[in-house]
């Protein structure tokens, strides 16, 4: 039988407990199945995955995902939605009512995480430390487009090289307004992000301190940061070490 649809869903959940979605927790619930369905196709689910979905929720695409998967983690801070996940989700769900930025992730191979706006850089790069195979997110317009950035662009910074550095990023699928209730003020992007490196503090604090100087040429190089590609930073980096 066919699933009723992610709009009706929501409608459905939101009235049968009275909840409003919460503009301190960013709550904005995809709304929008093709999308879904290409996020989830992109993350090649299969009944051998553990997946960590940060921010679940009221848990219909905690559902969804947990009947593809062995063992879906989701994270929620909202006590209101954890209540709701913990009724409605099937077994293979294990909730944890927690503010993601200040717990240790359990491991999974893949992660999901529609990403509340005002915390996109802490838990995205929380997410890409992670021991995974493959993640997706959805995120603001914005920030994704400072993840994707190339060098001597605006948008270029210590967090796309950092993000580049731990993985492989692509875009899924370009999201609009219509596509979440409530709607957001902002338009967003669902981007796929393939494992490329293990975490690495060394690193990330070499980049952040050369960015703190972004206008002044790296010695023996010739350029300012901005104008250097990742795997520039990286032969830097070896070379440094």
């Amino acid at each position: 039988m066919e699933r009723m649809s992610l709009r009706t869903l929501v409608a459905y959940y939101l009235n049968k407990y009275g909840i409003k979605p919460s503009k301190r927790f960013d709550q904005y619930f995809l709304v929008n199945d093709d999308v879904l369905e290409k996020v989830l196709d992109a993350l090649k689910l299969n009944n051998n995955d553990v997946v960590l979905e940060v921010g679940a929720g009221p848990g219909i695409i905690t559902s969804i995902i947990a009947r593809r998967v062995k063992k879906v983690v989701a994270i929620e801070k909202d006590i209101r939605m954890v209540s709701i996940l913990r009724k409605e989700c099937p077994g293979n769900v294990e909730v944890i009512m927690a503010d993601a930025r200040k717990i240790t992730f359990p491991d999974a191979n893949k992660f999901f995480s529609d990403i509340p706006y005002s915390l996109s850089l802490p838990l995205t790069l929380k997410l890409l430390r992670t021991n995974f195979e493959l993640g997706a997110i959805i995120c603001q317009k914005e920030f994704a487009n400072k993840l994707m950035a190339k060098p001597n662009t605006e948008q270029y910074s210590r967090i796309s090289v950092i993000a580049q550095y731990y993985a492989d990023i692509s875009v899924i699928a370009d999201l609009y307004k219509s596509d979440f209730f409530p709607e957001p003020p902002i338009h967003s992007k669902a981007l796929l992000f393939k494992r490329a490196r293990d975490k690495n503090n060394a690193f990330e604090r070499f980049v952040t301190e050369l960015f703190r100087h972004r206008r002044k040429k790296v010695e023996g190089v010739g350029k300012r940061p901005e104008q250097l590609s990742v795997e520039e930073f990286i032969h830097l980096f070896e070379v440094r070490a």
